[in-house]
């Protein structure tokens, strides 16, 4: 299929047609998208399931995708962020900066080196195809925030008038080196938009991801906030994917559920190294987690160096038949609590990888570490 992101209302495939490999879940059609070559797992779900019939087929084939999914915001913001920078990197104005930041793979610096971008200043070297897909990446974007998923040419300009001329590569236009200017502006204010958007985000570096969590002192409340209480992601030079996605939080959450945020334990597994990685909610109770990761660990399992210092590190091959059996890391994001008397773990949340859903059903059944 086409690679996600902007999707033209008409489309036919080429032997210059840009590309995109995924792979669904289940081995029979229709099911979820699970990874991507390219993009992101769940907008490459919900753009095809949206937009494949206005896509001409080769092959008569039923539809591979069984329905939408939550969208995971911070995956799409992140990545929007490197879109940006992979761009721009060209440009002799910005390139020392766009590439020490494209290194980094840190969400913090490349919000930092973003902060000072002119496109006005820059827009000279940047081609009409560049121009189309910053538009559409970023007004994608920050509409996703906002609660909008837009997938075509169509549903880009009925969100915002503004974008006609670039998203269609300014066809009739005139004056075209002067509506690139204007273009230029309006990306600006839409990269500004986004930038504050994501305002109030703290990013725990570690070697192969990030911890995604909210400043104490953050008043700010929208979608791309409410799911970074402890979200991982892990990033790559052409696609982003969630490694632990647990509950969305509220501006105006509650005292318990303040409370129950704190005191909640997070594991999930990096399954490309085969790792089980074990932090609190606050990323600051170390005695916690050497708690737990001790339980989990068992007596016959050997405890890894530690990557950081509140968050400790087990080889999953060790512990999954022993402590963790009976849990599937690779159909659930889990979050536990952890009884420092009783000394066990019990399920407190669960969602669903595959469709990003909460699954409440399955904690009626006070299910317990063994």
């Amino acid at each position: 299929m086409k690679r996600e992101g902007p999707m033209d209302d008409d489309h036919s495939v080429n032997n210059n047609s840009d590309v995109n490999l995924f792979e669904i879940m289940d081995d029979q059609a229709p099911s979820y998208v699970r990874r991507v070559f390219r993009g992101l797992p769940d907008e490459v779900n919900n753009g095809l399931f949206k937009t494949l019939e206005l896509h001409s087929q080769t092959f008569d084939h039923i539809q591979p995708i069984r329905g939408m999914v939550k969208r995971m915001i911070p995956l799409k913001c992140v990545m929007t962020l490197q879109n940006i920078l992979v761009k721009i990197r060209r440009c002799e104005e910005v390139r020392n900066e766009s590439i020490l930041a494209l290194k980094s793979f840190d969400v913090t610096s490349r919000m930092q080196m973003l902060k000072n971008l002119d496109f006005t200043k820059i827009v000279k070297h940047l081609k009409t195809e560049d121009l189309k897909y910053l538009a559409f990446r970023l007004s994608q974007t920050v509409a996703l925030v906002e609660g909008l998923e837009l997938y075509t040419k169509k549903e880009m300009v009925e969100y915002d008038k503004n974008l006609k001329n670039v998203i269609y590569r300014f066809e009739g236009v005139e004056h075209i080196e002067e509506e690139k200017l204007r273009t230029a502006v309006l990306l600006n204010e839409y990269l500004k938009k986004l930038l504050q958007y994501m305002e109030g985000v703290k990013s725990t570096k570690m070697k192969n991801f990030e911890i995604l969590s909210v400043k104490k002192n953050c008043r700010n409340d929208n979608l791309f906030l409410r799911q970074c209480h402890g979200c991982v992601i892990k990033q790559q030079m052409y696609c982003c994917e969630v490694l632990h996605y647990p509950r969305d939080y509220l501006g105006d959450s509650t005292e318990q559920d303040e409370r129950a945020m704190n005191d909640s334990i997070h594991m999930f597994v990096d399954f490309d190294t085969d790792e089980l990685y074990i932090f609190d909610d606050t990323l600051e109770n170390s005695k916690i987690v050497k708690s737990v990761t001790s339980l989990v660990k068992g007596n016959n399992a050997n405890d890894n160096s530690k990557k950081s210092k509140h968050v400790s590190v087990l080889s999953y091959s060790s512990v999954k038949d022993h402590t963790l059996k009976g849990l599937d890391f690779s159909k659930y994001f889990y979050v536990f609590r952890f009884d420092s008397k009783a000394k066990q773990l019990s399920v407190e949340f669960m969602r669903e990888r595959c469709t990003n859903e909460t699954r409440d059903t399955l904690l009626n059944d006070n299910w317990k570490l063994k």
